[in-house]
């Protein structure tokens, strides 16, 4: 029994000389992975951000068209009414109380 107890103290420096290599190993594994990971996530970051710009541009690309497309009906309604304003009236009037009926209910 003597004889296992002295082959046990002895494995433990080893084990303890395995410990510390294992711990160095996960440690450069740990730092390798978060730099691929840097990188990868870097690299869906600029794609991401490219792709937001481009569709940033087309909004804006739309909102002028919609804004100069308004300008030109709000136009024509301005040029209907002065044409014919009784009519116009007429309408506005027969709208109010559509809305107000759907409203009611």
């Amino acid at each position: 029994m003597a004889d296992m107890n002295m082959n046990e103290t002895v494995d433990t420096g080893a084990i303890r000389a395995e410990f510390e290599k294992l711990r160095e190993e996960l440690a450069g594994i740990r730092k390798l992975l978060n730099s691929e990971a840097a990188e990868h996530f870097s690299g869906v970051r600029e794609a991401a951000e490219t792709r937001f710009a481009s569709l940033q541009a087309e909004v804006e690309k739309l909102a002028g068209e919609m804004k100069g497309q308004s300008k030109e009906v709000l136009h024509e309604i301005d040029r209907r009414v002065q044409e014919r304003p009784l009519t116009s009236l007429a309408v506005a009037f027969g709208v109010g109380l559509l809305a107000a009926q759907v409203l009611r209910r």
